[in-house]
Parts: structure tokens; sequence; C-alpha cells
């Protein structure tokens, strides 16, 4: 069975856990709270850097596939014609 709890995804236990807080907190001491704080904002950063280019990337692949199942002849790609000279 699959565990919501990041640490489970490392193998991680509980135990295994505290053991790893208290070492941070040895060698950081009171900043360790500064220190998870920006981690924490690094990862959401980068989770909505990759949400963005999912997005852009779905967008780009929808009009590219529109475009190539309704051709070049659909109106809104057509360009207007050229005034003539008379």
């Amino acid at each position: 069975m699959l565990s919501i709890w990041p640490a489970a995804l490392l193998g991680l236990g509980p135990a295994e856990m505290i053991v790893i807080g208290v070492v941070a907190l040895l060698l950081f001491g009171p900043r360790v709270g500064r220190v998870a704080g920006k981690l924490g904002g690094s990862l959401l950063s980068i989770k909505r850097d990759i949400e963005g280019a999912k997005t852009g990337i779905t967008k780009q692949l929808t009009r590219h596939i529109e475009s190539a199942v309704t051709g070049p002849d659909d109106k809104k790609d057509r360009k207007p014609p050229a005034p003539r000279a008379q």
C-alpha cells in the first residue's frame, strides 16, 4: 500500500525522521525554521513552474492538433486577400 507521507517514499519511518530532525536542529540551531521556510518556498516555486510548463505545453499541443485536424483552409487561419490594383 502506498503512503501519502513523503518520507515513506524514501523508505524512512518515524524513528528515522526524528533522528534527522534532531541532527538538523543540532546543525542549524535556531535557523532551522528559516532554512525549512526557504526550502518549502523553493519547492513551491518549482511546483508552480512545472505546472506552468505543463499548461503551456498542453496549449501548444492543442493548437497544433486542432490546426492539423482542421487544415490550413480553416477561416481563422486564412489571411485576407491582398487588395487588387486597378
